[in-house]
């Protein structure tokens, strides 16, 4: 019998706020330039992402999520060898602003050129890749195609790739153009305790396919500690 992972550890960020699910302090995120700074704090980034000012903003989102998910679960990044941790991403806008924007510098442009770095984007892995170039991770990358619940679809992904021994622990990442959710998925076993088995989380998310209270349930059977995004 094939085991059942468990849940790790979450983040997640809101249109004016952010966080992580064992710590009960909530961060301000009043505008973009709050999220630059996001992407700057020690704690998240000891070591700032390249090329981070030209990410576009669900790059943004999903690389602080994917921080924040690992710190909450306690996850030392090795920053010079490759992990075996994946990541799974559904943007529920897939690319619709990223093309609009390489379109019209296209037009602006004369039809004859659009920058390269707007077409990157363009690519509805991009943001889970520039995750995974900057946290090194070496597992299965790829982008599910938006459903009703797009978590539950990553979660039973997610569990079937472990499972198969594609990767030891994963990253789920359901975004859009103004929030973000990723939560860290791995064996039983791990150093810390998982927050709840998979299995668990997947038949609430069946029960309630909008996911707007999952964190609040997930959240319930957990000690939360009184650091914020890092040890104050």
């Amino acid at each position: 019998m094939k085991s059942n992972p468990v849940l790790l550890g979450a983040g997640w960020i809101e249109p004016r706020r952010c966080g992580r699910l064992r710590s009960d302090k909530v961060w301000s995120l009043q505008d973009d330039l709050d999220l630059d700074q996001l992407g700057r704090h020690p704690d998240l980034f000891p070591v700032r992402p390249k090329n981070y000012a030209r990410f576009d903003r669900p790059s943004r989102l999903t690389c602080c999520a994917v921080a924040l998910a690992l710190l909450d679960a306690e996850h030392a990044v090795q920053p010079d060898a490759p992990q075996p941790i994946g990541i799974l991403g559904s943007h529920r806008g897939g690319s619709q602003t990223a093309n609009r924007a390489y379109f019209d510098d296209y037009l602006a442009c004369g039809r004859t050129l659009g920058r390269g770095n707007l077409f990157i984007y363009t690519l509805p892995t991009s943001p889970l890749a520039e995750s995974a170039i900057h946290f090194k991770l070496g597992g299965p990358c790829f982008h599910v195609t938006p459903a009703q619940a797009p978590l539950s679809d990553l979660l039973a992904i997610g569990t079937r790739l472990i499972q198969d021994s594609q990767c030891r622990e994963i990253l789920l990442v359901v975004s859009d153009d103004n929030s973000a959710t990723a939560l860290l998925l791995g064996p039983v076993g791990a150093a810390r305790p998982g927050l709840c088995p998979a299995d668990e989380a997947h038949a609430f998310l069946r029960a309630s396919p909008a996911g707007d209270s999952f964190l609040w349930w997930l959240s319930k059977p957990t000690e939360k500690s009184s650091a914020g995004i890092g040890e104050d």
